[in-house]
């Protein structure tokens, strides 16, 4: 799987309410602390858990996007007021595709194009998905689950130890697709450190749009 393509990502969420009118009993594991604490946010407001579990999907996407994306998909499995449900979000392959799209004019197969560029890519169904449920089972405005994420995109957050060494194993791959430098390109110096800041303003005008 290539980072930061977001093409095919599986969420692993979890989150717990006991007792939904309180919220006084809630638990949530994320892959982010940050995403954690969003969740838990949403819950102190009065969302539920459906709202707590959009709103920290979206937070991953911001500072975890291999946790959680806006251009890949999933799967939800939920058991929510007595009811168990699932939702399957997968991307899917688009209208146009066909058995021979990775051949070349001979019938022979064409180096990495399952892999890399423009075919590579499916229809997203994350964000789809993240819609469906909360418009089915959402206590939250649509608008107030979306908004924290744009928070963080704008004004960012500082890289620890594990972050900074992913984004640099992989500095090289990014700096290739992104020639003119992108978010996860460093300014002014080769890599990452410890305790650097990065932004996402690139995402957070999607998010609003999404929003």
């Amino acid at each position: 799987m290539r980072p930061f393509a977001y093409i095919g990502l599986l969420l692993l969420l979890l989150i717990s309410c006991r007792n939904e009118e309180s919220q006084r009993e809630m638990a949530i594991a994320t892959a982010h602390p940050m995403a954690t604490d969003i969740g838990a946010e949403v819950l102190r407001k009065g969302g539920n858990a459906i709202d707590a579990a959009v709103a920290t999907h979206f937070a991953l996407a911001v500072c975890l996007p291999r946790a959680g994306n806006i251009g890949g998909g999933g799967f939800a499995v939920i058991h929510f007021e007595g009811k168990s449900l699932s939702l399957d979000f997968r991307e899917t392959a688009p209208d146009r595709a066909h058995r021979d799209m990775y051949l070349d004019s001979l019938g022979d197969p064409i180096p990495n194009a399952s892999l890399y560029g423009p075919l590579s890519a499916g229809i997203p169904g994350s964000v789809a998905g993240m819609y469906a449920l909360h418009d089915s089972l959402g206590r939250l405005p649509w608008s107030a689950v979306v908004q924290p994420a744009i928070d963080l995109a704008q004004k960012g957050f500082t890289l620890d130890k594990q972050r900074t060494e992913y984004l640099n194993r992989y500095l090289d791959e990014i700096s290739y697709w992104n020639p003119n430098g992108c978010a996860y390109t460093p300014q002014s110096k080769e890599k990452w450190a410890i305790g650097d800041h990065i932004r996402h303003p690139e995402l957070a005008r999607v998010l609003k749009e999404i929003r």
